[in-house]
């Protein structure tokens, strides 16, 4: 995997405002914004069980979040806001519908960010009187959706439904970057479709291999490659780009973290410590948000 030269992050913590103005741009704002999601609290309305078993998750995130029959067990004005999500059934749809009522008497100060997974955007019109609003997943090509989803769907079906979320709901895409190929190339194409239709935020999220899943050994996403998808994103797109909390650990996460700041993303959930401690003493602005990155 590349490294990141010793004399960049130097010159980053020795002269940052600057190393900013000499990558192009005169104005680029030095904060960032670190994101730790604890006022957010992640709900499942399938418990810890998926039919679907992506064959890079398996079913394995959904162990970290809180099932709906322990909802008696919540202290709801710890949160602000609440992310459901689910285990898909053989078609990808998470079925939110099943817990309709029970979602509409979660406390109404809680803003609803829903990952519904493929399914029609009417299947959500009970949200209506709710502050709602969606994390839609692109996928960036038909063999992701065929080998890795196990689904039946094409890149043009999720991209339709994209666009029947957006007349119902604020709807934030979500892109894998390196879930096709470490190469990040049909990542490109995602971004050209969603350059046509102004949308105002986009999180992108990083492959990483989860053990105990069949694509525990696929290589990660070659790090330069992925930076310039998110270069190519900056520039084709008039809307906040943000890094979600799905990325690598380790080395990859700090020299990832650090190029992609380089880069103009200033919204990161999770940022390296690394990062972190170069633009704190560097003087940069360190802003702080608790909530799930899409909100």
């Amino acid at each position: 995997m590349p490294q990141i030269p010793e004399l960049l992050i130097e010159k980053l913590h020795q002269d940052l405002r600057s190393y900013a103005g000499n990558i192009g741009e005169k104005d680029r704002p030095l904060y960032i914004n670190r994101i730790v999601p604890r006022r957010t609290l992640s709900l499942s309305v399938t418990g810890s069980k998926c039919l679907q078993n992506c064959s890079h998750c398996n079913g394995h995130y959904l162990k970290g979040m809180t099932a709906f029959n322990k909802l008696d067990t919540v202290d709801f004005s710890s949160y602000d806001s609440v992310l459901i999500s689910g285990g898909g059934d053989q078609n990808g749809a998470v079925n939110i519908s099943d817990k309709a009522q029970m979602i509409l008497n979660l406390p109404s100060h809680l803003t609803l960010n829903i990952h519904p997974g493929y399914q029609q955007a009417s299947a959500l019109d009970f949200l209506g009187s709710r502050k709602t609003v969606v994390s839609f997943d692109l996928p960036t090509s038909d063999r992701v959706i065929k080998e890795v989803f196990r689904l039946k769907h094409s890149v043009e079906d999720y991209q339709k439904l994209f666009l029947e979320y957006r007349h119902r709901f604020t709807t934030i895409p979500h892109i894998t970057i390196g879930l096709d190929s470490p190469d990040c190339t049909s990542e490109i194409e995602t971004i050209d479709f969603l350059s046509k239709h102004s949308i105002k935020e986009l999180v992108f999220i990083v492959f990483r291999p989860t053990p105990g899943t069949e694509l525990e050994n696929q290589a990660l996403p070659d790090i330069q490659k992925a930076i310039d998808c998110i270069d190519y994103a900056i520039k084709r797109l008039d809307a906040k780009i943000l890094l979600g909390c799905m990325r690598p650990s380790g080395e990859y996460r700090k020299n990832f973290d650090i190029l992609a700041w380089l880069s103009g993303i200033r919204d990161f959930v999770q940022p390296d410590h690394d990062l972190l401690r170069i633009l704190e003493e560097s003087g940069c602005e360190i802003r702080q948000k608790a909530r799930c990155c899409a909100l």
